[in-house]
């Protein structure tokens, strides 16, 4: 083995305990940055997403399905949900009525939509959708380029899950850094 090979290894070895710490510290600070992530999307969801579904399910039940005369309210799959793409909301619902055909035939009467969520029509509702929106967007919002220049990186959730994946990368690269101490050292006289 060449001098200038030997020394390499011998570098290398070396520097096995620092590269160690430093990504035992970078793993610390990564766990760190996903718990804060994780609660600040618990309170995304226990003050903003949650209790406004609550409240708009309230109003749409109880106040707009009367005041349009409905029979009942159809909810889309969107409707409450925390989702980017298609993006959750608050207004993927309908006031139905069951209208019977004139004249009556044999068959039953036809659920025809009447109303759909119109801003405007409702100012406490609005308020809620559009806060609704807003944290389904600060949860959800990936990094993607959609080429209007509006791009972003903030959502909280896909930011959790780069951040556990750079994780996973970063404890097996200090695997592999741990484990290279005793293997370089058998090569190194």
């Amino acid at each position: 083995m060449s001098a200038e090979t030997e020394a390499k290894l011998r570098l290398m070895r070396d520097s096995v305990p620092d590269e160690s710490d430093a990504l035992a510290n970078s793993i610390t600070q990564v766990e760190d940055q996903i718990t804060e992530l994780t609660e600040q999307a618990t309170a995304l969801e226990t003050e903003i997403t949650t209790p406004n579904e609550a409240t708009a399910v309230i109003i749409i039940e109880g106040i707009i399905l009367a005041d349009k005369g409905g029979d009942y309210i159809s909810y889309g799959a969107s409707f409450g949900t925390i989702a980017w793409s298609p993006k959750g909301n608050l207004t993927d619902w309908s006031v139905i009525k069951l209208i019977t055909p004139v004249p009556p035939p044999v068959l039953p009467p036809v659920p025809t939509v009447i109303y759909t969520y119109t801003p405007g029509d409702y100012p406490d509702l609005d308020t809620l959708v559009d806060d609704y929106a807003f944290a389904n967007d600060y949860l959800t919002r990936p990094l993607y380029d959609s080429g209007e220049a509006s791009e972003a990186s903030y959502g909280i959730y896909p930011t959790i899950t780069n951040l556990t994946l750079g994780k996973t990368y970063l404890e097996n690269n200090k695997d592999k850094i741990d484990a290279s101490e005793a293997v370089l050292g058998r090569y190194i006289p």
